[in-house]
């Protein structure tokens, strides 16, 4: 039977907060992708900054998850415009897990809530064209019989 790890139960995710983050590239532009994502996170997602958000993501970017998907930028925009009029306090707090191979980015955020999000993202001169959000909110721990 094949297990699904938790998150509790993976290194880089159950890490302090103030540990350094696990970070592996395999090239000089992927590793420039992975800090254009943290502008994206820590800078245009956390200060509200919408002009920076809008220029980390090409105009015709594909974003799917929260179960939603959107096609372009100003759909983008829109959804992010309306998540943080929803949860105003969401902010991503580090990013404990980032790894890039060519034009693909994972990188998983400790969110202000409590919750992880990853983020699949395929990079095209600078700018993200595709998006793949993930979600994990925490819950109660499994009984030890099921560990």
């Amino acid at each position: 039977m094949h297990e699904t790890p938790s998150a509790a139960r993976i290194p880089a995710l159950s890490r302090p907060a103030d540990a350094p983050p696990v970070i592996v590239a395999d090239s000089d532009a992927a590793r420039r992708n992975l800090e254009l994502f943290d502008e994206l996170d820590f800078e245009a997602w956390n200060g509200r900054d919408w002009d920076r958000f809008h220029e980390l993501h090409a105009d015709h970017v594909h974003v799917s998850g929260f179960g939603q998907t959107t096609d372009g930028i100003d759909d983008h925009l829109a959804w992010a415009r309306g998540f943080v009029s929803q949860v105003p306090d969401a902010k991503v707090l580090a990013h404990p897990l980032q790894i890039a191979a060519g034009d693909w980015t994972v990188v998983v955020g400790s969110n202000s809530d409590g919750s992880k999000a990853a983020t699949i993202a395929r990079w095209e001169s600078g700018q993200i064209v595709e998006e793949y959000l993930f979600v994990l909110m925490p819950g109660p721990a499994a009984p030890e019989s099921q560990r």
